[in-house]
């Protein structure tokens, strides 16, 4: 939990100077970034494996909020905890989606990516796990809102994404909260 509010904290705090340091001429041309961060729900085969994973993502966006259709390119770093004689996995990943805003509150995005997946064995010496990475063919897709309450650039992204790594399949849902910086 530390490291998720740690994460977080760093998350907002990059998002601010950011919003300082980056010229006003790409928002006007309908393209920005956003940086989130958030929590992690692993299901399926990575959830048997797995605890509650944290993630961050530096995002860039172009079409706007209410251009109806846009895309945009995720780079994101997922990290999840685990149960065993594994210490974590982690989810590098890049993926291109394709936006569809419904009005300037609620957006969706479906889109593919590549994924570096990497296996961390425990440093306990309890068992005999390897190091392990391979790239692998990833899906990503959900629903985004924002968030004017708490300001005009925040907003909430639910989703899920699903790595095709070889003997199983890593599968989650990340819950994130970030700005448009």
């Amino acid at each position: 939990m530390r490291q998720l509010l740690r994460a977080l904290t760093a998350a907002a705090l990059s998002a601010a100077a950011l919003s300082v340091a980056l010229p006003t001429a790409t928002r006007a041309q309908g393209m920005g970034f956003t940086l989130m961060g958030g929590a992690n729900v692993a299901i399926g085969d990575l959830g048997t494996s797995s605890d509650l994973g944290i993630g961050i993502s530096l995002r860039r966006e172009a079409g706007g909020q209410s251009a109806g259709w846009g895309y945009r390119t995720d780079f994101s770093f997922d990290r999840f905890a685990t149960k065993g004689t594994v210490d974590n996995y982690q989810y590098i990943g890049v993926t291109t989606n394709l936006v569809h805003n419904t009005n300037r509150e609620l957006y969706q995005y479906a889109g593919v990516g590549i994924f570096q997946a990497k296996t961390v064995p425990s440093s306990t010496g309890i068992g005999a796990v390897n190091s392990y990475t391979e790239s692998a063919f990833g899906l990503q897709g959900g629903v985004g809102l924002a968030l004017p309450i708490i300001s005009d650039k925040a907003f909430l992204d639910v989703g899920v994404v699903t790595v095709l790594t070889s003997g199983r399949t890593s599968s989650w849902f990340p819950i994130r909260f970030g700005f448009r910086i």
